[in-house]
């Protein structure tokens, strides 16, 4: 990353520069990080050319985090209710959170979260919608994660 300018603002004390990535996009970095190299793009080497702070601040991308941990990460508290009980995520949304900001779009209020329409389907374009908490409560009777046996 090539620096454009010096800026005034500090994060976590350290000086900020406004950096121009080989993309041609312009980021805000901490300056002694991309000094020793821990900044070497806008997240567009890794992939994703929107990674960068304002896109992980954003409430889609912190969506798309606990979605993937829930399915994927076996530490994750929910993981026993997802993951465990063989709920997925799509390849192309777990391995680009673009791919799914373009499929499911802006969340339309904080009121909003990510939502399966069946339960026994995975997270996928075709299978997902954001909703409000009493959507899922009222679609979550039909799934395995929230089947209890009364037999007993």
């Amino acid at each position: 990353m090539e620096l454009v300018q010096k800026l005034d603002e500090k994060k976590w004390g350290h000086y900020l520069g406004l950096y121009k990535c080989q993309c041609g996009r312009e980021v805000k970095a901490v300056i002694k990080d991309v000094k020793r190299g821990h900044n070497k793009s806008c997240g567009c080497a890794r992939g994703e050319p929107e990674t960068g702070m304002r896109v992980r601040h954003k409430p889609e991308y912190r969506a798309w985090q606990s979605m993937r941990q829930r399915c994927f990460n076996e530490k994750n508290w929910a993981y026993k209710y997802y993951g465990e009980i063989g709920i997925t995520v799509c390849d192309e949304w777990n391995k680009s959170f673009m791919k799914f900001y373009e499929d499911m779009g802006d969340r339309p209020s904080p009121n909003h979260s990510i939502d399966r329409i069946d339960n026994d389907l995975n997270y996928c374009k075709e299978n997902c919608r954001w909703a409000t908490r009493s959507e899922q409560q009222r679609n979550k009777g039909h799934g395995r994660l929230h089947r209890k046996d009364y037999s007993q």
